[in-house]
């Protein structure tokens, strides 16, 4: 693992001396692709803040037609790629309405764009992970169907495979959790044998979650120190919700104690990278636990604060959750 965690780290410094470079040689484009760079190393940390800052400037350096022609040498469209990484950073931040709403707006500049590898990395992030995050489960199916018919059009497997995945997620999260656990299973398993690391952590603890849905503690808890092993390598933007599904597996369990402790360090994390709707979640599954030990007050006490924060994103599972909870708790 210390290799690993070292590879990020240079990969950090690199990404640091790439904008150094282009701002010396006043390299506009450079400067661009230096900045969505930079933006998504630094939400893969958990900094978020300088992830939608960077992703920003790389969005305002953007010039058509100068830069449209560095989607054959990227891979994809450097200002799209930019929409999609700042639509992952205001979820981080609370801001779901606006990252969804960022995100359909990637997703349609891609499919204008005319490049089969730009629609389908905006149809990754801006249409799967952003609304897997939102738990907004008929989407994410719809977005999986669209993903996969650009990959079979164009060959694409690697976004075959990324799509049965969440095709897989999308149907567990609806009840079909038998069906959906065998394909996220069998497609995860696929993925990492390409040698693909991102965004994995996020697969094995949603993973986890739904053998723990079925009954299969032990089996989530082992699937969350795979995810761990990798997460310890440096993407560390969704660690709060490893501990707090840990928690939710731990109280299946009948061990309180323990769980109680993963959502508090849960919790403490969101709080120290400001993932506003993942402090809601550790707070939530935390004041579960409080209110079935009596401690309906204490219950109240976290979640109302936080709850009260949100200006955005009421029709999302989270923040219905949250208010559900804080009407009993009342």
């Amino acid at each position: 693992m210390v290799e690993v965690t070292l590879e990020r780290e240079s990969e950090s410094v690199a990404q640091q001396a790439f904008v150094r470079l282009a701002e010396r040689e006043q390299n506009p484009s450079l400067r661009m692709v230096g900045h969505r760079l930079r933006g998504l190393s630094a939400l893969m940390t958990g900094d978020s803040a300088a992830a939608v800052d960077d992703a920003r400037r790389a969005i305002a350096l953007y010039q058509p037609k100068r830069d449209r022609a560095l989607a054959f040498l990227y891979g994809h469209d450097v200002r799209i790629a930019a929409q999609s990484n700042l639509a992952l950073g205001l979820w981080h931040r609370g801001q779901a309405e606006q990252s969804l709403q960022l995100g359909r707006e990637a997703i349609a500049a891609a499919g204008a764009f005319g490049h089969a590898n730009t629609l389908a990395f905006a149809l990754a992030q801006g249409g799967l992970l952003s609304n897997a995050l939102c738990r907004r489960a008929p989407a994410v199916e719809e977005h999986a169907a669209r993903l996969l018919d650009v990959a079979k059009e164009f060959d694409l497997q690697f976004w075959t495979v990324f799509a049965r995945y969440y095709l897989g997620w999308a149907r567990a999260a609806q009840g079909r959790d038998e069906e959906g656990v065998a394909l996220m299973q069998d497609f995860l398993t696929r993925l990492l044998a390409m040698n693909f690391r991102l965004w994995t952590p996020f697969m094995f603890a949603q993973l986890a979650e739904v053998h723990g849905r079925l009954g299969a503690f032990d089996e989530g808890l082992r699937l969350l120190d795979q995810g761990k092993a990798i997460m310890e390598g440096g993407e560390r933007w969704l660690e709060a919700e490893h501990h707090r599904v840990n928690g939710g597996l731990m109280k299946a369990k009948s061990m309180e104690r323990e769980a109680e402790a993963c959502c508090r360090l849960g919790l403490e994390i969101a709080r120290g990278q400001e993932a506003k709707l993942l402090e809601l979640r550790a707070a939530t599954s935390l004041a579960r636990l409080w209110q079935g030990q009596g401690k309906v007050a204490e219950a109240r006490d976290l979640l109302a604060p936080i709850y009260g924060w949100f200006t955005e994103g009421f029709d999302l599972a989270d923040l219905k959750d949250a208010k559900a909870l804080l009407d009993e708790l009342a």
